[in-house]
């Protein structure tokens, strides 16, 4: 046999050994971390911990306990639900905005001339812009509470 010939079946046979020992490690792997996932807690805003650290539960006959979106608005101190609910969807898309002043100042341009001038500087970014992608890729109620921010700015 040839010296590339060997070096080709080592590489092969070595191939083949990590796949057999590493494939039932992977699948483990995964297996432990759904079970993780399943039993972590469910995250609480410090807004919402605030809100029921303060609030008065229901009556216990109903054996729940709770705090109205109103009451949660009003603890809060912000102007009223809706406006919470919208900020609370759209703080991560906003923060990417601002990081980069160019472009929220060019949304806030485009969104007052109206939704197809907004449309079309969305379009208008260049395909590589990370931008143009995260605000593609938002479900359309998102993207006009997100043109409806823009707008009031």
């Amino acid at each position: 046999m040839e010296h590339a010939s060997l070096k080709i079946a080592a590489a092969t046979a070595v191939a083949a050994v990590s796949i057999g020992i590493a494939g039932p490690i992977a699948n483990a792997a995964e297996a432990h971390r759904t079970t993780a996932a399943a039993v972590s807690a469910p995250a609480v805003s410090d807004v919402e911990l605030a809100a029921f650290k303060t609030m008065k539960p229901q009556p216990a006959t109903t054996g729940k306990v709770g705090v109205s979106a109103a009451a949660l608005a009003e603890t809060a101190g912000t102007a009223s639900t809706e406006e919470m609910q919208i900020q609370g969807r759209l703080s991560g898309i906003i923060k990417m905005l601002k990081k980069s002043p160019k472009h929220f100042k060019a949304a806030i341009k485009a969104a007052k001339r109206g939704w197809g001038a907004y449309q079309n500087w969305i379009n208008s970014l260049p395909w590589y812009s990370p931008v143009k992608w995260a605000l593609k890729t938002l479900p359309p109620q998102i993207l006009w509470d997100l043109f409806q921010y823009l707008v009031n700015q």
